[in-house]
């Protein structure tokens, strides 16, 4: 006999004195701590709160794509898996060996550029 899987959607806050309303919908948002991007599902009652609260500051966002990613609280990589880095700022590894390399600093043909030396490279230039 075949079997039809069936997939209920609920919403994801707890029992609480306030009655589930409503189909639940997604809501996205990124985790500030790890910047994650993370879905909630939450029926009209749960949700309203959320979604009228975003409202208030959403007029003064802009588009994901545009935000720079910036390190997490914790020190980890933001959200793009670089540590802070702004898209603009970024130094091609390749020019800061050579740089390194003619004014007689050593360093590896391989991996990451130490930090201090993108530093110093900045600093020259």
């Amino acid at each position: 006999m075949a079997q039809r899987p069936v997939v209920q959607i609920s919403c994801d806050t707890p029992p609480t004195k306030k009655a589930h309303k409503g189909e639940p919908r997604p809501f996205e948002y990124t985790d500030p701590e790890t910047g994650e991007r993370r879905v909630v599902d939450l029926c009209d009652a749960h949700g309203a709160p959320v979604r009228s609260a975003v409202a208030k500051v959403a007029p003064h966002s802009r588009p994901a794509a545009q935000q720079a990613s910036l390190p997490s609280p914790n020190g980890r990589a933001g959200p793009r898996g670089h540590s802070g880095s702004k898209a603009g700022t970024r130094v091609d590894s390749t020019e800061v060996r050579e740089w390194a390399k003619s004014v007689g600093i050593e360093v590896k043909d391989r991996g990451r550029v130490p930090a201090t030396l993108v530093a110093r490279f900045r600093a020259a230039h």
